[in-house]
């Protein structure tokens, strides 16, 4: 390596330090921040300070076959089990005792945690976006839709997609570990 070509590769190192970061470090703890964050929700129903989400209401309501994801499971009947109504016109709903838990259950939900994952679109749409040309990545909801659905779930039962400490926590030992690896790696190759 000439001088001309060491002074140019030391001059370059910045920006390349700082795109090999966010290619190497930031983007890959952001996905396992991502990760973990969903798998809170959708395996154990808790909110980001850790508490258990209360279940689904048992309240008894009825529900049209477009409110179910698994349209088979929908039986119009009224609240005998009655397919007709009293003036002869069949049942459009399905009468549920049980209310949306038991929609989720004959649908094959779970009902064991509250976990936001009825028809999928929720969980689906919320991910990060790596953003190398920015130096970031972003970590939401991808459609305004979906984030409009989430504020309206944490305002009833709370925070439940901002990462926990704990995440946190996680995100920052992964950042720390692998940016002294990549400093290692850096000062090994740039004599």
């Amino acid at each position: 390596m000439t001088m001309e070509q060491h002074i140019e590769s030391l001059n370059n190192l910045p920006e390349r330090i700082t795109q090999l970061a966010v290619e190497s470090i930031v983007i890959p703890a952001a996905s396992k921040m991502t990760a973990s964050i969903i798998r809170r929700n959708v395996n154990e129903g808790k909110n980001t300070d850790g508490t258990k989400r209360n279940g689904y209401s048992t309240k008894p309501k009825y529900a049209t076959q477009q409110q179910f994801v698994v349209k088979g499971a929908f039986k119009p009947q009224g609240k005998g089990g009655n397919k007709t109504k009293k003036n002869g016109q069949p049942n459009k709903s399905m009468y549920l005792p049980g209310g949306y838990n038991q929609q989720r259950e004959i649908q094959g939900r779970r009902t064991d945690v509250k976990n936001y994952e009825y028809s999928g679109d929720l969980i689906n749409d919320f991910g990060f976006e790596g953003q190398p040309e920015q130096n970031r990545a972003v970590i939401g909801f991808r459609s305004e839709l979906q984030s409009v659905k989430r504020k309206a779930l944490e305002k009833k039962n709370g925070l439940a997609f901002p990462p926990s400490p704990d995440e946190i926590t996680d995100y920052k030992t992964e950042v720390k570990e692998e940016s002294e690896k990549l400093t290692i790696k850096l000062m090994t190759t740039v004599s």
